[in-house]
């Protein structure tokens, strides 16, 4: 398609109403945009191609494409370069191979890349000539690169501030970049090698694997586009597309789910069913269970207070809403609410961030540092580095959401989607709420409201 347009429209020297197109190698000799690389076509074809995500947006001039350009990093420091994502990322491929059956395709790929690396980088190269894409395509922003990342400094200062921000070109940010394109290339190439020894086309068989497990280079409706891009409701793209490839994996791989969900209830004592007892009163608001495609819950009880971020680890959207919160990123549901609750002097979750007690000074400057917390890079510059530089350093002040002292340990476990719920307190917090209910209700003489109130307020208690 895209050389059909070069074919059509496309110029090698600039003119007027021309716009030119990014010229990216994405491996070997294959170009981000095939034909239309580095030449100038007509802006509306250019706009065209933009809006069905085929090339992606140019920040100059225009204040809507530098607010996206803004997403685009906090979503990549908030995933590429935050290491426990790529963790949950690889769990959730891996749940996607298991009921695909692509676990045998994907030891064999693997034992291709130790034995036999140049067959290894050949099929690469022909996944890649036949559509292979990864979510560090849509992520990363391989066009928005930013100035910020590709400027060299030689002031020390500078270096050292992008290599703390894990800008491209330096080295640890250029590893995140490549692990995080690897928890999905490679199971996208061991799904296409299957296919390719059942039978498929090349063509046909990418395909197949783009689709099992997302492809990011189809357009969804803009409005929802707009939503995702401009960071109401990131990762939004993912939700929509992962949900109904992974329906199509369950209704084709019934077998292999039937055995996933009965591996799942098996660990019933470990609180993973959303059909076992009701732990929601011993859990925030946020960390309440929802259904999802595997009958998971969201937050499941692994010991006595400690809870893992099972959730996380499944693909697709929650059967019981359109659940687009990250709370394993410490975000209520989108960067948009995540910045107003920091200005109305809350944190993403919905926690006061000072008290009554903080001058006005005091209050700008933690709403600074939870904003540094939620937006920037966690393990080099935001949340997991903040925190822990603080605890080191002996601020007695930094407090979990009970106001209890943070510790590493607490903090560590934190990164990987455990957490701990004080399960006395979050009783109380509930209990009281429901007894602020109750007052409420008898106070307006709404006698039935304010006794089912009462009775959930006791059945909390007892």
């Amino acid at each position: 398609f895209l050389k059909d347009v070069a074919d059509t429209f496309a110029k090698e020297e600039p003119l007027d109403g021309y716009v030119k197109v990014p010229d990216i190698k994405v491996g070997g000799s294959v170009k981000q945009f095939g034909a239309l690389s580095g030449k100038y076509i007509p802006e509306d074809v250019y706009n065209a191609l933009r809006d069905a995500d085929m090339i992606v947006n140019d920040v100059k001039g225009d204040i809507k494409n530098v607010v996206a350009y803004l997403v685009d990093h906090i979503k990549a420091n908030l995933t590429i370069k935050n290491p426990p994502t790529h963790l949950f990322n690889i769990l959730s491929n891996l749940n996607i191979a298991f009921v695909n059956g692509d676990m045998t395709a994907l030891g064999k790929v693997t034992s291709m890349y130790l034995r036999d690396r140049e067959a290894f980088n050949n099929l690469v190269e022909l996944a890649r000539e036949n559509g292979l894409n990864t979510q560090l395509t849509y992520l990363d922003d391989l066009v928005l690169k930013g100035e910020f990342e590709k400027t060299e400094s030689p002031m020390f200062f500078v270096r050292a501030l992008k290599r703390l921000y894990m800008a491209e070109g330096t080295k640890l940010g250029d590893f995140a970049r490549k692990a995080y394109e690897w928890e999905d290339a490679i199971f996208k190439v061991a799904n296409f090698q299957k296919n390719l020894d059942a039978g498929m086309s090349p063509r046909e068989a990418m395909k197949e694997a783009n689709y099992t497990y997302v492809d990011y280079t189809t357009p969804i409706p803009p409005f929802l586009k707009s939503l995702d891009r401009y960071g109401i409701y990131p990762f939004l793209h993912y939700v929509i597309k992962s949900t109904p490839a992974m329906a199509r994996t369950i209704l084709k791989s019934k077998t292999n789910t039937f055995r996933w969900m009965t591996m799942q209830f098996a660990l019933y004592g470990l609180g993973w069913s959303v059909f076992n007892d009701d732990d929601d009163k011993y859990k925030p608001k946020w960390a309440a269970d929802d259904v999802n495609m595997f009958g998971a819950k969201k937050w499941g009880e692994i010991s006595d207070g400690w809870f893992l971020n099972v959730g996380r680890a499944i693909p697709a959207m929650k059967l019981t809403g359109l659940d687009l919160s990250q709370d394993f990123l410490g975000l209520s549901s989108g960067f948009v609410q995540s910045l107003y609750n920091i200005l109305i002097n809350k944190t993403p979750l919905g926690y006061p961030i000072s008290d009554k007690y903080d001058s006005n000074t005091e209050i700008i400057a933690k709403k600074l540092l939870t904003a540094a917390e939620t937006f920037l890079p966690p393990i080099t510059m935001g949340r997991y580095a903040i925190r822990s530089a603080r605890i080191i350093g002996g601020d007695d002040s930094i407090k979990n959401h009970y106001n209890e002292p943070l510790t590493l340990t607490e903090l560590f476990l934190r990164a990987f989607g455990v957490r701990h719920f004080n399960k006395d307190k979050e009783l109380k917090y509930k209990h009281n709420a429901k007894m602020r209910e109750y007052e409420f209700y008898k106070n307006q003489q709404e006698y039935g409201k304010a006794s089912e109130a009462y009775s959930k307020a006791l059945e909390l208690l007892y």
